[in-house]
């Protein structure tokens, strides 16, 4: 790196950081709230997996994918509807077996939005977006200040 590139790298480093974390919030944020807005409205029935699809979603350490399992459940809606869908997000391991009873989140509006009640796994997923969001954007906020010291 020549003197202008390292200039400019330092310049523009604390500012990289915060707009990062920034979209990191912003999709956090988004999705937490679909997620928060979806068990607000949703109801509750038993219902059962009829079959666990896979898909492989990148790979782990050492170059073996990650298979994660979006089980397809079966139940009936409070106004005596039949439904069968694929739920709104998977899990590895698999949440529940082929075959198991469970207590089933549905969106009365469009029942084919569906998730095994009890699932958090999209809370947890978009709670760790906005915290890694957060340390981004500070860090990048107090790197920049800090640079613009000197």
């Amino acid at each position: 790196m020549n003197m202008l590139q390292v200039e400019v790298f330092s310049e523009y480093f604390g500012v990289f950081f915060a707009v990062i974390g920034i979209i990191f919030l912003l999709v956090g944020g988004q999705g937490l709230r679909g997620t928060l807005s979806f068990r607000r409205r949703a109801k509750q029935t038993e219902g059962v997996v009829t079959d666990l699809r896979a898909r492989s979603s990148g790979s782990r350490t050492g170059g073996d994918p990650n298979v994660v399992y979006y089980p397809v459940l079966e139940f009936t809606t409070q106004d005596d509807r039949q439904v069968k869908t694929e739920a709104r997000s998977g899990r590895s391991p698999a949440p529940a077996d082929e075959g198991e009873r469970v207590t089933v989140q549905y969106d009365p509006a469009d029942p084919t939005s569906a998730e095994i009640a009890g699932s958090s796994t999209g809370l947890f997923l978009y709670g760790l977006f906005i915290v890694l969001g957060a340390i981004f954007t500070v860090v990048g906020l107090v790197v920049q200040y800090a640079l613009s010291l000197f």
